[in-house]
């Protein structure tokens, strides 16, 4: 066992790590890393540290910290796209989140060579941690569900994202090559509730509208980001219709400049809007109902991590690593 500041040099996955390589391209683990955090049916908490090193396909070290601040390694996953990608030259950005205990991670990569420098190639992927948080230490791959290579022309950039709904995680795609006026929904947990879903595209619905956000299958809308006043829009699926104020479309100024903005469900009738700075709660009839912020750059805190059942944890930055500042609960939800 080591501490959190001892993390860095401890875990050099038993001389895999070689400091002479090129720097550019490989780096020992760092506990600084952490990029999800989620937690067991046992209260306990597992770190996802993303920091690279020379194993083909490394993805994710998972660890924990026992009642001594001691950090534990438990698991490793390991992610074919990386591994495929590892030795192709091109630019690669890629996003993940844990929604009942799935992981779920989205490659973008676009190559370099000179027949390809229109393409980009999304690849979705996801591994069941049930068992990594049951406490079976060992390895662990992510399995390839979605993979597409777009162009530029096609889609004019816009390849879907990976959103949080009602029924678990979903990739959303708009598929310009048959229409231009719907996304479709493909299900990351193969629950039966997405099965064939096709969702207007809200920017045709209202021309200040992009980027579905969440969808609430259980009371049949969709919340969707209205960039002409960085607001929330309600559509209904089924006939497309918005929420209403009156006469006009209801919305919910949310606040200026979101950063990567998540919504989780809270209950049947209200879901969370996290970002790098704040959480908001709000009704589905778009009323705030109560919210909380810090500033992360003044307290170094980092997060929210969200880890389910109401609850988030916080990160303080102690520059050689982070440590857990204990449960925090939600604001009112009702």
């Amino acid at each position: 066992m080591f501490s959190a500041l001892e993390y860095e040099s401890a875990l050099e996955y038993e001389s895999d790590y070689d400091p002479e390589d090129d720097v550019e391209d490989w780096g020992p683990p760092a506990v600084d890393n952490i990029s999800l955090i989620t937690k067991s049916s046992d209260e306990k908490l597992y770190y996802f540290n993303s920091s690279v090193t020379n194993k083909p396909g490394f993805d994710f070290e998972v660890f924990t910290f026992d009642e001594n601040d001691q950090a534990i390694p438990e698991s490793t996953i390991y992610s074919p796209t990386l591994e495929k990608l590892a030795k192709v030259d091109g630019e690669l950005s890629s996003s993940s989140m844990i929604v009942d205990n799935l992981l779920v991670r989205i490659f973008d990569f676009r190559p370099n060579t000179e027949e390809d420098l229109e393409k980009a190639i999304i690849t979705v992927e996801t591994c069941d941690i049930t068992d990594i948080l049951a406490g079976k230490k060992g390895e662990y791959d992510l399995e390839v569900v979605y993979e597409k290579t777009y162009t530029y022309y096609d889609l004019a950039g816009d390849f879907g994202e990976v959103i949080n709904t009602s029924a678990g995680p979903v990739y959303v795609y708009p598929d310009k090559e048959e229409d231009n006026e719907s996304y479709h929904v493909v299900s990351l947990n193969g629950n039966q509730a997405v099965k064939d879903t096709i969702l207007q595209d809200p920017y045709y619905i209202s021309d200040s509208t992009s980027d579905i956000m969440y969808i609430d299958f259980k009371n049949g809308h969709y919340f969707s980001k209205d960039f002409s006043n960085e607001a929330l829009k309600r559509v209904e699926i089924e006939s497309g219709e918005p929420l209403y104020d009156g006469a006009d479309d209801k919305t919910l100024f949310i606040k200026e400049d979101m950063r990567n903005p998540e919504i989780y469900p809270a209950n049947d009738h209200s879901f969370y809007l996290i970002d790098e700075e704040e959480i908001f709660v709000i009704d589905n009839d778009l009323e705030l109902i109560d919210s909380v912020s810090y500033d992360s750059e003044e307290d170094y805190v980092y997060g929210h991590y969200y880890l389910g059942n109401n609850e988030y944890d916080s990160e303080e930055d102690y520059v050689y690593g982070h440590y857990y500042l204990g449960n925090n609960e939600f604001p009112h939800n009702r």
